[in-house]
């Protein structure tokens, strides 16, 4: 154990002193700055040593977020709000929450989750703070009571049955805490639900994740939320009530599922639908870990972790979108948009890569995570009501998914002409901008290469599909053919709009 905590503690000074570093010259040099903070996040991904495959998803995805919105929140924070001190705050937010998934020791865990869960705060309350806008501080209000307060209850529940002294030298994989007390577990199973922004404690993430700045909302609802489900991955490992804890969350996720995909489909406020449709995707990953618990089959955790990265590039990407709209149009109602694609190009194929990346073209990360998904279910239809009532959430929820993506790309090809002239942006950022967009986008394709190369070392996963070795040039050319696609795509848009 004290080897593992040296190695930890050595992995975080070369980051940290990258991101600060990059913070420093941003004021003076700021393309030399973006790229110091993106080789401190990118450091941390190349450092990673000793952890379980879902915690090190969630860490990478976090570190591959990072270094696309190093450059990024530079350019909107300059932009929106005239100097760059958003930008700290934000790299702050994503370190913290790098530390949490990195953390070995429990009381390293609840440090990392109070302190990411503080910055959030002022996060939220961003507006109120740069520009006395009441709603953000009525959101952050919101976000403190229902999110915060139940989770923290939760986390202290945990610490009190591990014990003040033992959380300083117990490992998280080594917990074997005895939550057998059906109201005690589902006091816990709700505090991690408020974080994941599960039902019936969901309603606070529309409010907080559309007020609050764009690059916030992007790691707010690509990475926080994976908090509440790496809670509930926790609790999945403990003795527990097998049963009562996989009917709950797979019933809680399933509502949240179908709601949450249902009211992003009717919304016209671009970052509210980004937010509802961020809960229906939470309630898919509840139910991944549900299933997992009844079977205790690892692969739906490798599908859970996939599912997980897949959501958070679209969902990063997204919200990025969305700032870069706001900033250049100063609205965000679809009804006022549907012309974006004359003006940027690039900018709305990128939409379009990340949308049916996410939807599931292969050979995307969206089509993998979705391919082991669907297939372990069907093994198991007939063992339980549970699996085919997950297919059939799965299947509804995938329908619906369609439905407010393609809500959303009315903003970039809707029937609305250009009426007005958009806010201009500063070449340097509008290049920015665009980069880290494009750069999501593109990623969410060249990803499934390393990542089945990955899984062909993990055990659960190579002992039941033997036939991954032939996948790899089989990926090599679906990625060459996609990405040729979208180059003419492209092309065709750009002539359009010209």
């Amino acid at each position: 154990m004290y080897i593992e905590v040296e190695e930890w503690s050595a992995s975080i000074p070369v980051a940290v002193s990258l991101i600060t570093l990059g913070n420093v010259v941003l004021f003076r040099v700021p393309i030399v700055g973006c790229v110091l903070r993106s080789l401190g996040f990118l450091s941390i991904a190349l450092l990673i040593k000793g952890l379980d495959f879902f915690s090190e998803t969630l860490l990478i995805t976090s570190s591959i977020v990072g270094i696309a919105l190093a450059f990024y929140t530079y350019a909107y924070s300059k932009t929106k709000y005239g100097g760059i001190g958003l930008v700290s705050l934000i790299d702050i937010f994503l370190l913290s929450m790098v530390m949490l998934f990195r953390a070995k020791i429990f009381i390293e865990f609840i440090t990392f989750w109070l302190l990411t869960e503080l910055i959030a705060f002022f996060l939220i309350a961003y507006d109120y703070i740069a520009k006395e806008d009441v709603n953000p501080l009525r959101a952050s209000i919101k976000y403190l009571v229902f999110s915060m307060i139940p989770t923290d209850l939760s986390l202290f529940i945990l610490l009190a049955m591990t014990g003040f002294e033992e959380a300083f030298v117990t490992p998280i994989t080594s917990l074997e805490l005895r939550i057998t007390n059906p109201v005690i577990l589902i006091i816990v199973l709700l505090g991690f639900f408020s974080k994941a922004a599960v039902i019936p404690l969901h309603f606070w993430l529309p409010d907080a994740h559309s007020v609050a700045p764009s690059p916030a909302s992007a790691l707010l609802s690509g990475i926080m939320v994976k908090m509440g489900v790496y809670g509930l991955y926790l609790v999945a490992n403990q003795v527990i009530d097998e049963v009562l804890t996989a009917t709950t969350i797979i019933l809680f996720g399933g509502l949240t599922a179908i709601y949450g995909a249902i009211q992003a489909s009717i919304q016209q406020d671009i970052k509210r639908l980004l937010a509802y449709s961020t809960t229906s995707e939470t309630g898919i990953l509840s139910i991944a870990l549900g299933l997992y618990i009844l079977s205790k089959d690892p692969i739906f955790i490798t599908a859970s972790a996939l599912y997980s990265i897949a959501h958070a590039l679209y969902k990063a990407f997204m919200f990025m979108d969305s700032g870069y709209i706001e900033i250049a149009i100063h609205t965000r109602n679809i009804n006022e948009l549907g012309f974006i694609y004359r003006l940027s190009a690039i900018q709305s194929t990128s939409v379009l890569m990340s949308i049916t990346s996410y939807l599931g073209m292969p050979p995307s990360i969206g089509f993998v995570a979705k391919l082991i998904l669907f297939t372990e279910i069907s093994k198991y239809l007939s063992n339980s009501y549970a699996y085919p009532a997950a297919l059939t959430i799965l299947i509804l929820k995938t329908i619906i998914s369609i439905i407010y993506n393609t809500v959303y790309l009315k903003a970039h090809f809707g029937s609305k002409s250009l009426t007005t002239s958009p806010k201009p942006i500063p070449s340097r950022e509008d290049k920015y901008l665009k980069t880290s967009c494009i750069t999501v986008s593109v990623y969410s394709y060249i990803i499934t290469l390393p990542l089945v190369i990955l899984l062909m070392y993990s055990e659960p996963i190579s002992t039941k599909f033997k036939a991954l070795d032939i996948l790899y040039p089989l990926i090599l050319s679906l990625t060459a053919i996609s990405l040729t696609l979208y180059l003419l795509i492209y092309i065709v848009i750009k002539y359009r709009g010209s």
